[in-house]
């Protein structure tokens, strides 16, 4: 056990920080909160009145989770309100997620549900920020609202953080249907047509042509 006169100090910058307990063996240095510039040797000195003095060194890691997750578009714009389009049937879609402040580097990967659809991601600024791109290629109307999240994280012990896109789709229409009486046209007397379309989003415009003239509206 300690003598009652034995007497301890700590480096200046962890004064506010951090408490010696000597009262129990071995002493225990803790440090609360800790932060991102503690990482470091540190070094336990202890001076006998007689005897060598004798030193410890350890180490301290500090993991820092991630501190922000953003998803941006194919302009490379944040997505402020989590809807990215509208985009065309079709067409493809490229979706960036960054994940910024983590130490080691963060894991980034893109879900769908619950189904991982992208684990590659690559290490730029340092580390200070991990990037994954997304392309979702030909999307369809089953991608219509379709919930895209992007989750980041560096170690089991810190809890991921994420980030998540809804896809907007402009859907073509899947019907085009020309509706009229099943009876003969009589020269001089009035006869309405109807074209009737469906599926599309938003409502379609439909327009007449005869031959290749447009016909106008009345």
């Amino acid at each position: 056990m300690p003598n009652k006169q034995s007497q301890h100090s700590m480096s200046d910058e962890l004064t506010n920080r951090a408490t010696l307990n000597i009262t129990v063996r071995p002493a225990i240095l803790t440090i609360d909160p800790v932060r991102a510039e503690d990482e470091g040797e540190y070094r336990c000195r202890v001076d006998f009145r007689w005897g060598r003095t004798m030193n410890t060194v350890v180490s301290l890691i500090v993991i820092v989770p991630p501190r922000k997750v953003i998803i941006k578009n194919e302009k490379l714009v944040p997505l402020e309100d989590e809807l990215a389009g509208p985009y065309q049937e079709g067409s493809d879609v490229r979706l960036t997620c960054e994940a910024k402040g983590a130490r080691p580097p963060a894991r980034v990967k893109w879900y769908r549900n619950k189904q991982m659809m992208d684990d590659s991601y690559e290490i730029i600024q340092e580390g200070t920020r991990v990037r994954n791109d997304l392309t979702i290629n030909k999307v369809t109307r089953n991608d219509l609202f379709a919930v895209y999240r992007c989750q980041a994280f560096n170690t089991n012990h810190t809890v991921p953080i994420e980030a998540k896109v809804v896809l907007d789709i402009t859907l073509r229409p899947t019907n085009v249907q020309i509706i009229a009486n099943n009876e003969p046209l009589i020269s001089g007397r009035k006869t309405d047509v109807m074209c009737v379309s469906s599926g599309s989003r938003p409502m379609a415009r439909i327009t007449w042509y005869m031959h290749k003239k447009k016909v106008p509206e009345s």
